[in-house]
């Protein structure tokens, strides 16, 4: 039965009306906003679903006492939160296990709807970017030498960029970022070494990387994931994605330059890989 919020709720005559719990919460709007953000990650970074967990947390606390109340709200929040889970898991390709959708709790629903959803919603953007910025560094010798082999490559020798950039490779990769996000992106990866590149210490991170262990998540997500950007017909995407990857690259020139110097080094063409832990 579904069971009014409203504790002092009455009925007139022999009519009884049945509400839910988070009613108040406008289910129908807010499942439209989150279809709207999983589509296009790049629009909305509200985070829909914290929202509703905290309406729920409310709800559940001012109601503790009631176990037949609580089992209801924590239905729906279910039914709310595997919703989500299956929008995320069509979308990117996650080939979720249909044993371990079927055994979700309350707690289990909302901790893989918290993970995916924030990893590939709310912090999309960001995490394309985090990530193309580390393949690249984990690859940049790989790159420059089929950068050398491409007619369009720009040569760093005759730019102003390289007087700025005292390294060979960063330059090259800095003045050539279009075409090296294009090589980037095609570097073949499996999603768990797709998803150590990331901050283990992060929590959506940490969900995915026990998913993927745990087979739990089976899909390779990995071009999904990417393809929403260079497949995007809005420019305003990609060049985000762009300038936030040349920003990542110029402070790790940064720091590696700044290490030179402490060090007394005068070789600044190496380059060191991305700690996938830094937090950037």
């Amino acid at each position: 039965m579904i069971l009014t919020n409203d504790n002092d709720f009455e009925t007139r005559g022999d009519t009884f009306i049945e509400v839910s719990p988070l009613e108040q919460l406008s289910r129908e709007l807010l499942d439209e906003f989150i279809t709207i953000q999983i589509q296009q990650p790049f629009e909305m970074k509200t985070n829909f679903v914290e929202n509703f967990t905290e309406e729920v947390e409310l709800l559940m606390l001012n109601n503790a006492e009631d176990e037949d109340y609580l089992e209801q709200i924590k239905t729906e929040a279910i039914s709310f939160y595997t919703s989500v889970i299956n929008q995320i898991n069509d979308r990117f390709h996650l080939d979720i296990d249909e044993d371990v959708m079927a055994g979700l709790d309350f707690n289990g629903a909302r901790n893989l709807c918290d993970g995916l959803y924030g990893f590939f919603t709310v912090d999309y953007t960001k995490n394309v970017a985090k990530y193309l910025s580390r393949i690249i560094l984990l690859n940049s010798e790989s790159i420059i030498e089929e950068l050398s082999n491409n007619e369009k490559v720009k040569d760093v020798s005759t730019l102003a960029l390289r007087q700025k950039i005292d390294s060979d490779v960063f330059a090259s990769l800095l003045a050539n970022i279009n075409v090296v996000l294009s090589i980037a992106k095609d570097i073949d990866l499996d999603p768990l070494d797709f998803i150590n590149l990331f901050n283990q210490d992060n929590y959506d991170v940490h969900i995915i990387k026990y998913c993927l262990d745990n087979h739990a998540i089976n899909g390779n997500f990995v071009k999904p994931f990417l393809r929403l950007v260079f497949d995007n017909d809005q420019d305003y995407v990609y060049d985000g994605i762009v300038a936030d990857v040349y920003t990542r690259l110029l402070q790790k020139y940064a720091e590696k330059h700044l290490n030179v110097q402490k060090e007394g080094e005068t070789d600044g063409t190496e380059i060191e890989y991305a700690d996938a832990n830094d937090g950037n």
